[in-house]
């Protein structure tokens, strides 16, 4: 593990722990890392979650399989980010979710009993471990809850309005550039590629947006509230 340990001390999770505390913090906590194939499942279905998982490198994608079998994308997660938690936090299984190494991927391995819970030498790593970790939990939940109010609109059109004006009122202006390409925007729209790519045309065509690549203008200040509404 510590030939990681100066990429590991570089993600947010431990955002202001001092390298020098981070490997014994590590240890104590029963951490490990593992490295994985592309396409190599992280964790099964049928597992029990008692890990949380931090991408060091590489990519992993979230899965979730219906009652036929039927297995749908519905996270890519990049370094940095966790996975793994909400079924540590409600203390429900796995279920129905997969994750899956998009690329060759380098993943730590954290028991979330142990990280969660101080042991008898309290030290200030740890508590900014925890703080850390929740405030990462809680970014997760808020984009989730932004997500559901994205994908719940009635129309593509009332979709692609709700995330462009969501984006746009954190950024201050309605002029902004997303991160996502079409493929990966119809896919968190959950919508298909083509028929994205021809309702922007259409909004083009009714002077609701402009764009080009991933920079969206929404016109005559358009938001979610003045517009988004009536579409759906």
């Amino acid at each position: 593990m510590r030939d990681y340990n100066e990429t590991i001390s570089l993600l947010p999770l431990f955002a202001g722990i001092e390298p020098a505390e981070l490997d014994g913090m590590l240890t104590c906590l029963n951490s490990c890392v593992r490295q994985y194939k592309k396409d190599q499942y992280i964790l099964l279905n049928d597992e029990p979650v008692v890990n949380i998982g931090i991408v060091v490198r590489g990519s992993v994608e979230t899965i979730r399989e219906d009652l036929w079998g039927t297995r749908t994308p519905v996270a890519e997660l990049r370094s940095g980010e966790i996975f793994g938690e909400r079924y540590e936090v409600t203390r429900t299984p796995s279920s129905n979710i997969y994750f899956r190494a998009m690329t060759d991927s380098v993943i730590l391995l954290m028991p979330f009993e142990r990280a969660v819970h101080l042991c008898s030498m309290a030290c200030v790593a740890h508590y900014k471990l925890v703080e850390n970790l929740t405030s990462m939990i809680s970014e997760k939940n808020r984009r989730l809850q932004e997500k559901i109010e994205v994908v719940s609109q009635k129309t593509l059109r009332g979709k692609i309005l709700t995330y462009l004006s969501l984006t746009a009122q954190k950024k201050g202006s309605s002029e902004i550039e997303i991160p996502m390409n079409r493929t990966e925007l119809a896919e968190y729209l959950c919508a298909d590629r083509s028929a994205l790519t021809r309702e922007l045309s259409h909004m083009r065509r009714d002077k609701l947006l402009e764009y080009d690549k991933n920079t969206f203008i929404l016109l005559d200040g358009q938001t979610f509230e003045s517009q988004g509404r009536a579409a759906v």
